[in-house]
């Protein structure tokens, strides 16, 4: 799924509310997102301020291309299972170090 298309989270009450002003700011557009993809965003994005120990350095990784991820922003692989474990195996090698 490409950046610009990124699915949304406006009706969801997993993704904080601060993420889904960012993304709006950011001008990516809002659609309906599931349940199984916002948990899966819930989960990458908790993972990642704690990486990044700042909301505003995770949320800026969160809408970035990411060479390690194919050129794909790591938000857009987090609408599938497979996409978020890709993610968290990116955010772990930045905290502890070593190949992706």
């Amino acid at each position: 799924m490409p950046a610009e298309r990124v699915f949304g989270y406006a009706n969801s009450g997993v993704v904080e509310a601060g993420t889904r002003v960012y993304l709006k700011h950011r001008g990516f557009r809002v659609a309906d997102m599931n349940e199984k993809s916002a948990e899966y965003l819930a989960g990458v994005r908790k993972l990642a301020q704690a990486v990044f120990e700042s909301d505003d350095a995770a949320q800026k990784w969160l809408v970035t291309p990411n060479e390690a991820l194919n050129g794909s922003t790591p938000l857009a692989l987090c609408a599938t299972a497979k996409g978020a474990q890709q993610v968290k195996r990116v955010l772990n090698a930045i905290e502890f170090g070593g190949v992706v």
